[in-house]
């Protein structure tokens, strides 16, 4: 008797463990073998296998069993998978429209609106990006992936303070997550703060593969830092995973020089002159450093301009060699961090900013011991409110007072010594030497104020009594 096989049940768990341990052809195999006795659990199978065909790259085939199993039962997930399905075949304006479906269904499908900000960011759409992924985080305050497509979302859009507080946000949640440390470097270097980029871009060689713009990053922050050993190195790095790079020759060459290792500066001019671009600068370099072979190379470069004239192609650098991982120069020594615990918990008053700055995703920590040229990514530093004002003691409130009352009194004579001065001043200049007295002024404008006397009532002349006339003479 034949022993029966796994149930349809069992097949589908197999194939969840085997696609969330990104064995996908095993579960893609497990997925084949579901039957169609229980439509649910088929379409289940049906949303499971469309997305193992979008993680293997067939994303036709994935949309196509995807709208099947949405004929079956139309769920949030399903939705959502075939958004996903859409995104990665690069229609966007479809995989929007799935994705809207899908949250108007479960407003809770964190995943969904991760994708939604995504998409927005990609198309330059900072607000809508922004509102997308806030609402992630409103779902799920620890989706890593929802705060650092935010912090990119900032990045893109030139908020580098708040990229830098989503940042360190994830560092507080998983500190060995690269992307966000590549995220900060790029931050601190727009900002000039090459300590604090140097440290960064050594982290994230520290947790993954070198790649050609984690050793630009390091070339620039080195080169600015003044360590010009390590930032050759680092042009190393990118001249070895990217030949064609003219750049890196040139600036690895002019590093070497100020470095005074005239010889290994002579062979990457000479590499950095068989590029059209770059010929006439490598020609002149290399004649300012005396070399044998520039003019050579300058006739070899007029020789090929006259090539180009008539119509030839100039000689191309070689091809690129194989890369090898494992000899790309990968001990690079971090730049020193600051010391929290010997700082001051306050800054002092005379300082406007500090390197410790109270922030919304804690104190932040910044690699430079040295004033950036710009504001360091921290929150702006908030204005101090101003003290109240000191009770008065019983001896300044009664000067107050007296002042407030003799005020008008002492204007007033002011004003009286100042006229006099000057009268006193033009009768000195018409030669007239008598003047009155201030008293005398004083007593004047008294008596030219007060109001006049009254006149004594007259006497009633008696009857028969003659009128006074002149007495006469005898």
């Amino acid at each position: 008797m034949a022993t029966p096989g796994p149930s349809n049940r069992d097949l589908l768990k197999a194939a969840t463990d085997a696609f969330q341990a990104q064995a996908y052809p095993e579960a893609i195999a497990a997925l084949g073998r579901v039957t169609g006795e229980d439509p649910a659990i088929q379409a289940q199978a049906l949303a499971l296998l469309g997305r193992c065909k979008t993680r293997t790259g067939a994303f036709d085939e994935a949309a196509r069993v995807l709208e099947q199993a949405m004929a079956l039962t139309s769920t949030p997930l399903t939705r959502y998978y075939l958004g996903e399905c859409r995104f990665q075949q690069g229609d966007h304006e479809a995989a929007l429209e799935e994705l809207s479906a899908a949250i108007s269904l479960d407003p809770t499908l964190t995943d969904a609106y991760i994708l939604i900000g995504t998409i927005h960011r990609a198309k330059g759409r900072y607000d809508e990006a922004t509102k997308a992924l806030n609402t992630a985080l409103r779902n799920d305050p620890k989706a890593v992936a929802a705060r650092f497509q935010l912090a990119q979302a900032a990045y893109d859009a030139g908020d580098l303070q708040r990229a830098t507080s989503q940042a360190y946000l994830i560092i507080q949640q998983q500190e060995d997550f690269a992307p966000v440390h590549l995220l900060l470097g790029h931050c601190a270097l727009r900002l000039n703060d090459f300590r604090q980029a140097a440290y960064e871009y050594c982290r994230v060689l520290q947790l993954q593969d070198p790649t050609l713009e984690v050793y630009e990053g390091l070339g620039r922050a080195f080169a600015n830092l003044k360590d010009f050993h390590q930032a050759i190195k680092a042009f190393e790095g990118v001249i070895a995973m990217a030949p064609d790079n003219e750049m890196a020759y040139v600036a690895a060459a002019r590093l070497c020089d100020r470095q005074g290792d005239k010889e290994k500066a002579i062979k990457l001019w000479q590499r950095a002159a068989q590029f059209p671009k770059y010929a006439q600068l490598a020609n002149e370099a290399l004649a300012k450093l005396g070399s044998q072979a520039a003019g050579g190379l300058a006739a070899g470069s007029t020789a090929g301009t006259g090539a180009k004239k008539k119509g030839k192609a100039p000689a191309r650098p070689p091809a690129a060699p194989a890369i090898d991982a494992a000899n790309l120069p990968r001990d690079f020594e971090p730049p020193r961090q600051l010391d929290r615990s010997t700082l001051p918990q306050r800054a002092p008053a005379h300082m406007p900013t500090a390197p410790l700055t109270s922030h919304a995703a804690g104190t932040l920590s910044l690699a430079s011991r040295q004033a950036p040229k710009t504001q360091p990514f921290t929150a702006p530093l908030r204005p101090v409110p101003p003290l109240p004002p000191e009770p008065l003691t019983v001896k300044e409130k009664i000067t107050s007072a007296l002042d407030q009352m003799l005020r008008p009194s002492l204007e007033a004579m002011a004003s009286l010594m100042a006229r006099t001065r000057k009268q006193t001043t033009d009768e000195a200049a018409t030669g007239d030497g008598a003047h009155e007295t201030i008293a005398a002024m004083m007593a004047k404008r008294a008596a030219e104020q007060a109001p006049a006397p009254e006149a004594p009532p007259a006497r009633p002349k008696a009857p028969g009594t003659p009128a006074p006339g002149k007495p006469k003479r005898r």
